[in-house]
């Protein structure tokens, strides 16, 4: 779990061989946040490439997020994100610009 000026984020993780399931909330200080479900795979190494299904202010919406686990803790790439067929699936721009830049201390089951 993270806290940063007062907004939270939390993951939790069940790994078992390749395959990866768990939940993800972000609680955002005085607005809606978002909480929702992990879903996909372990590739090469210890990076997880998931589908986050959450709800934001209502609406469902899906977005892809690739993690890493390291030194006991979730790390998360960001960078910019788009929606490139309307569908409300948001995607990296290009993942391979984008950067490990936020940890959370993570529960892993594996």
């Amino acid at each position: 779990m993270e806290a940063l000026n007062k907004d939270t984020t939390r993951a939790r993780l069940t790994i078992t061989r390749d395959k990866v399931e768990g939940t993800m909330d972000w609680i955002p200080n005085e607005k809606d946040g978002a909480r929702g479900t992990l879903s996909g795979e372990r590739s090469r190494g210890e990076e997880l490439i998931l589908l986050y299904s959450y709800m934001i202010e209502g609406s469902a919406q899906t977005e892809t997020r690739i993690m890493k686990i390291e030194n006991g803790e979730l790390w998360m790439k960001k960078g910019p994100l788009e929606d490139p067929n309307g569908d409300g699936n948001l995607r990296y721009v290009d993942a391979a610009l984008a950067t490990y830049s936020a940890s959370l201390p993570a529960v892993l089951c594996r």
